[in-house]
């Protein structure tokens, strides 16, 4: 299913693979509302033939589909055959070890805060979008550090003491 609203043939293009209708179409309302283009499959089957007909900047995957295809293994078949898609993997279990992710996969456990899943989804399209040279790489790679702490709320901020004294 696609979607439009705001969204320009130049937005962002999201692809949302999720086996409950209700919780796909509340995650593509959260990225129609801001203009990007949303796609929704609801199984890896249906999300593989709509890449072959239009890649996607970012997928969006739960971790839990039907059919004879797991969402980890979804992401690493995308990864495969289209390496600058970013990849976010959704679940409710405790997050896997880096090693169970495909190279560069993100992971985001349920509940989080929509506000945390769009500023993944934004930085890894932005990112993608992006002709990175080493330092713009570098730059990159810290922001989806920062972003991902803040949407697994690790991240810590600590006041410095100031080393003027007055």
């Amino acid at each position: 299913m696609g979607h439009s609203a705001l969204a320009t043939s130049s937005s962002p293009a999201i692809l949302i693979v999720d086996r409950v209708a209700v919780v796909r179409r509340a995650v593509a309302d959260l990225f129609v509302q801001a203009g990007l283009r949303v796609r929704e499959a609801a199984d890896a089957a249906a999300a593989l033939s709509l890449l072959e007909a239009e890649e996607a900047n970012v997928l969006v995957v739960s971790t839990k589909l039907h059919g004879g295809m797991h969402g980890f293994d979804l992401a690493r078949r995308v990864a495969e055959r289209w390496p600058r898609i970013g990849l976010i993997l959704v679940s409710g279990s405790k997050r896997p070890p880096d090693s169970a992710l495909p190279p560069g996969a993100l992971f985001v456990r349920r509940p989080y805060r929509p506000a945390a899943l769009f500023l993944l989804a934004c930085t890894l399209a932005a990112r993608q979008r992006t002709s990175l040279g080493s330092a713009d790489s570098l730059l990159w790679d810290s922001v989806l550090a920062a972003t991902q702490q803040v949407a697994d709320e690790t991240w810590t901020l600590t006041a410095q003491p100031s080393a003027t004294q007055h």
